[in-house]
């Protein structure tokens, strides 16, 4: 499921050279996670790289590809592993709104900028660039009025929904993780909290990865 040391790549990587850090995965018996390496130094060479970066049981399982009731429940089986993702409910100016799972293209493609960008730099934090526009140009998608109230839904579909996986093991049991993909919300201009929260939070350009879900990236 991936090295539980690839979040140090990318200061090994600023700090050494690739070359160095190689050499130093060699020495420590690490050769298993140059691929890994070779990945983070593409993402690190620009951060318009074609190359994308998404969770494992993400990449055997998959999103539904067109919208589901707001109520349903989302459950895709993939090979040693199943997907359940479940809606959530936010409160947006002073009323609560239930979501539904996210869906389709535009929400992969939220996924997985946000996915890349927390591998490129190693931290959970990710910066959007405090407007839509300047989100839009990041992801490389055009910025007009549908796309931008397509990605708005998409968006608060992931704040509000949570995950859980089931790996299944060699003895045939399984390995439960749950988390949801987002601690903050993707809202643009909206006072947002959420049902479990007591503080209000405003659209910010940097939105933070739930701890779980990072660290199973």
């Amino acid at each position: 499921m991936g090295s539980p040391y690839a979040g140090e790549f990318p200061q090994l990587l600023l700090a050494h050279g690739y070359e160095e850090t190689v050499s130093l995965l060699k020495r420590s018996g690490r050769e298993d996670d140059i691929p890994l390496l070779e990945i983070t130094q593409a993402l690190l060479a620009g951060e318009k790289s074609e190359i994308g970066v998404s969770y494992s049981g993400l990449c055997l399982t998959s999103l539904p590809h067109k919208k589901l009731p707001e109520d349903q429940v989302w459950k895709r089986a993939g090979h040693d592993v199943t997907l359940l993702i479940e809606p959530g409910t936010l409160i947006i100016g002073g009323e609560e709104r239930k979501f539904g799972v996210p869906y389709g293209a535009r929400a992969r493609m939220i996924l997985i900028h946000l996915m890349s960008e927390a591998f490129r730099t190693g931290s959970r934090e990710v910066k959007l660039g405090g407007s839509q526009r300047r989100w839009f140009e990041k992801m490389g998608i055009s910025f007009d009025g549908e796309t931008a109230r397509a990605i708005r839904d998409q968006s608060r579909r992931i704040s509000a929904c949570s995950l859980k996986f089931f790996w299944a093991t060699e003895s045939g049991g399984d390995i439960f993780s749950k988390a949801g993909i987002v601690s903050s919300c993707l809202l643009f201009g909206d006072n947002l909290i959420r049902k479990s929260h007591a503080q209000e939070n405003l659209f910010d350009d940097t939105v933070i990865l739930d701890q779980d879900f990072f660290n199973a990236l």
